[in-house]
């Protein structure tokens, strides 16, 4: 699913456009021009139900084992 995301040139540039804009809104930069030189918060995460998947120690995780799945975005901008 990131990859998918990650390949998508124009769905990277209007993520980042609310990744931009929501930090401004939550005050975590004082305005855009900030928030864009401020790549690392806030992030950006993609929820789904579960499937079957594998963690960062390459276990095999069954879809009966957990809620949600989340990924985050390691970058949006440039």
């Amino acid at each position: 699913m990131p990859k998918d995301i990650n390949a998508d040139a124009g769905l990277m540039v209007k993520l980042e456009a609310i990744r931009v804009r929501a930090s401004a809104m939550m005050g975590l930069t004082p305005d855009l021009d900030a928030a864009a030189a401020m790549v690392s918060i806030p992030k950006i995460a993609v929820l789904a139900a579960p499937v079957a998947t594998s963690t960062l120690e390459e276990r095999e995780v069954n879809p009966d084992e957990f809620d949600i799945l989340a990924n985050d975005l390691r970058r949006t901008g440039a």
